[in-house]
């Protein structure tokens, strides 16, 4: 049973957030309703790239968001976005409702049954993944009676998922460990010392399960660990962040900003409507 939300409110939006069960804790990060008045003008937001998968179900009979760039999901009730190493602009519509799943980098694989890099960076209907499921998935969600019971019915349809796949890779699993400890700061060789298979084989596989290359998975890494020291300590000299968050220097830590977020460093703090 899952138990009564936390609730997050402002003028606009109402973001519900609920209880994860424990067989899913290690594949997913969050679960969330999102709720848009519907007297409000439609929501532009600018989402940055975080190595997440994350699912949209829609429960309303407002269309749900426009996705720039992404046409593959537009007008769909539910859908996945993969934001591996490029934003995406995103504008939620007045009166919409939906509940947001996020899964850990790496973890979305085991439940959609895809190369996760021929996804990456894109929005999909769950209609042309979940094909056996997804009509009485949306029927039940739809006419569910509260958010709480809407919550159990995803993670009913997961932990089914979950059940018919089998184990998750060990190689590709342990480099993502590694990469995320050390915070995208890993080079080619450590990561062929570390590996028992050749370094294309290991890529192949670890490509599959995350949506990116080892060499770009740390990339997107280490850009996201440049977000948060950013976040808490936004007066620091760009050169100082540059180095500290392993960078060669300044100029390159510059060109990823521009690369993942579309603006430099400085923008990104203070621009309105960005979610990261």
């Amino acid at each position: 049973m899952l138990n009564k939300p936390a609730s997050q409110k402002n003028s606009e939006m109402k973001i519900c957030f609920y209880n994860i069960r424990p067989e899913l804790a290690g594949y997913v990060k969050s679960i969330c309703t999102m709720e848009l008045n519907a007297i409000s003008a439609p929501m532009q937001m600018r989402v940055l790239p975080d190595t997440c998968v994350e699912l949209f179900l829609s429960f309303s009979a407002s269309p749900l968001a426009s996705i720039s760039g992404h046409a593959e999901a537009s007008g769909e009730r539910s859908f996945i976005t993969s934001r591996m190493s490029s934003y995406m602009d995103v504008e939620m519509k007045a009166g919409s409702s939906c509940m947001a799943i996020c899964f850990f980098p790496g973890k979305a694989f085991p439940f959609f049954n895809v190369p996760m890099n021929e996804i990456s960076d894109k929005a999909v209907s769950l209609g042309e993944l979940w094909r056996k499921w997804i009509h009485e998935i949306e029927e039940r969600f739809y006419h569910a009676e509260n958010n709480n019971t809407r919550a159990g019915i995803m993670q009913h349809y997961l932990l089914e998922m979950l059940a018919r796949q089998p184990a998750d890779d060990a190689e590709a699993g342990y480099l993502l460990w590694q990469l995320n400890q050390k915070k995208g700061m890993t080079s080619i060789k450590e990561i062929e010392n570390i590996s028992k298979i050749s370094y294309r084989q290991l890529s192949r596989r670890f490509e599959s399960c995350t949506g990116l290359s080892p060499k770009r998975y740390a990339r997107s890494v280490r850009f996201i660990n440049a977000l948060d020291y950013l976040k808490k300590d936004p007066g620091v000299l760009l050169t100082s962040a540059a180095y500290d968050c392993g960078y060669y220097d300044q100029a390159h830590f510059i060109h990823d900003f521009q690369a993942f977020s579309g603006m430099p460093p400085g923008a990104v703090l203070t621009k309105k409507g960005l979610i990261f």
